[in-house]
């Protein structure tokens, strides 16, 4: 069976529902009794945010956005805040290389403790 052709299209629907899935399975540790990992699930815009306030070494990585764009703008303060300590570690914005063009919100991100996915190619 041919693999489909991959089209930005496809790849924009994957990355959708890995987010979607993300967010849902962190809500589902956040509902076990007591909420033992600390986790917490909100929503940004277009995009969810996973906060989980145990260092664990199974939940490494799981601080992360994902599906916030540059047309949620409005919503970065309340990102941001979102993230202040003491919410454990910083977290990733995963799908970060539509942010590089906009420089005013790369650093306010990037000074804001959320690490910007692609940050090698920091703009100057």
């Amino acid at each position: 069976m041919p693999a489909p052709h991959l089209t930005p299209q496809l790849i924009a629907r994957a990355q959708c529902f890995q987010a979607r899935f993300h967010a849902a399975r962190m809500s589902a540790l956040a509902d076990l009794p007591g909420n033992p990992f600390g986790v917490e699930v909100r929503r940004f815009g277009s995009g969810d945010g996973v906060a989980c306030k145990v260092l664990h070494s199974s939940l490494r990585g799981k601080n992360r956005v994902q599906g916030f764009s540059v047309a949620d703008i409005d919503g970065l303060d309340d990102l941001l805040s979102f993230y202040r300590l003491p919410r454990g570690r910083p977290a990733v914005l995963a799908d970060g290389a539509a942010w590089r063009d906009d420089r005013s919100a790369f650093r306010a991100l990037d000074g804001g403790g959320i690490v910007v996915g692609g940050q090698r190619d920091r703009p100057g």
